[in-house]
């Protein structure tokens, strides 16, 4: 999938929107996406070594990610190398902080005590 973005803001609801969320709730591929963010173009190699898994297991979790437009494969010399796609990185920003705006209209504040088994939402509660 490539990343289209039209200057609109990307729906919550969009397959595109579900595919970023899709990659983004496995703990292995938010690691990669992190990697990738502090030291661009690693090889799909290195990053198998730096997290002590095969090299398959590392090239299928990046074409996940690749399949939700966040990182992309660049050829170097006999190797693969994945890099973050910026444009990606904004949508995501993008969709979060839409989320954020919305979540003052699901919870309301309260001063009595979570009663979440233990959760603190800074008193709040879900309604």
């Amino acid at each position: 999938m490539n990343m289209r973005h039209t200057g609109l803001p990307m729906r919550l609801d969009s397959p595109e929107a579900d595919l970023i969320f899709t990659a983004l709730g496995n703990k292995t591929r938010r690691r990669i996406l992190q990697r990738l963010s502090e030291k661009p173009a690693r090889s799909i190699s290195e990053l198998a070594r730096e997290f002590g898994i095969s090299s398959t297991s590392v090239s299928n979790q990046v074409a996940i990610l690749e399949k939700a437009g966040l990182v992309s494969r660049i050829q170097h010399g006999k190797y693969q190398k994945a890099v973050v796609c910026d444009k990606a990185m904004k949508i995501i920003s993008e969709m979060l902080n839409e989320v954020s705006q919305k979540i003052p209209c699901l919870l309301y504040t309260s001063d009595a005590a979570d009663e979440l088994d233990g959760v603190d939402l800074g008193g709040r509660r879900i309604i």
